[in-house]
């Protein structure tokens, strides 16, 4: 993944937080449904990659990385 596809993914992050939660992409966990892994738990900070991978896991960022991608092709 370059960087270029990175930030295009962390801009639809953005804007998928913001979306109805019938049209979110999401990765499920056992407390959430997170919608943009680059924001804590708390919804209020932005985290870098390093801390979304520490708050979350490498796998849900991953899989949300994944999921996203496919929706931005669409």
């Amino acid at each position: 993944m370059t960087k270029e596809e990175l930030n295009k993914v962390k801009e639809f992050a953005a804007l998928n937080f913001c979306l109805p939660e019938e049209v979110q992409v999401f990765v499920e966990t056992e407390e959430f449904n997170v919608t943009n892994p680059w924001m804590d738990q708390s919804a209020r900070f932005d985290l870098t990659d390093e801390g979304a991978v520490r708050e979350w896991g490498l796998d849900v960022v991953v899989g949300f990385i994944e999921k996203a991608k496919g929706a931005i092709r669409g």
